[in-house]
């Protein structure tokens, strides 16, 4: 059975870490067949994904946070959420989902990784600890896309649930200006 993964990496690459997603997204983008992945980077989440989000039966969200340890990556298991939007065009992951479904009849399963940021000043460099948690992305990212579609990716989801993949109480998008 084909698979088909959609990567959204999401923030400001002119904001130093805050453009963590889309740095990501570049090594990714060479580690992985083109084939059964699509990259997508953009500065925020917008109704306009859902279309791309409903062809997928896994969608990965990486985004930098705010508040937290910096360097701290999380990665959370991330479902639809039905709430309306503050704004008509910045959404939260779950928000995105709950319009792919209502719009597509479409239900790929969705993580969201993040990682604290240390600086969001202007700037194109991420700081080094930010830099650091890179490779630590790309190997969640390649594990969810292993286990994408079998009874393995229950154990992604436990690992999330005890804490292996650091799940936070809360996950959604903040706002770092």
């Amino acid at each position: 059975m084909a698979y088909r993964t959609l990567i959204v990496a999401y923030g400001n690459p002119l904001r130093s870490d805050d453009g963590f997603g889309w740095r990501a997204a570049e090594l990714l983008r060479r580690r992985l067949s083109a084939v059964e992945t699509e990259v997508a980077c953009v500065y925020q989440l917008t109704p306009e994904l859902a279309a791309a989000a409903s062809g997928a039966d896994l969608v990965i969200f990486i985004d930098a946070a705010c508040h937290g340890q910096p360097g701290q990556l999380v990665c959370t298991a991330v479902l639809p959420h039905p709430e309306p939007p503050r704004f008509s065009h910045q959404l939260t992951p779950g928000q995105l989902l709950a319009i792919c479904g209502a719009l597509y009849q479409a239900e790929p399963q969705a993580y969201a990784i993040s990682v604290t940021g240390q600086s969001f000043d202007h700037g194109e460099t991420l700081t080094e600890i930010v830099s650091s948690a890179l490779s630590g992305c790309i190997h969640i990212v390649e594990e969810l896309m292993q286990r994408r579609g079998t009874s393995r990716m229950r154990q992604v989801d436990e690992s999330v649930a005890r804490g292996s993949l650091r799940r936070p109480r809360r996950w959604g998008l903040v706002s770092c200006n």
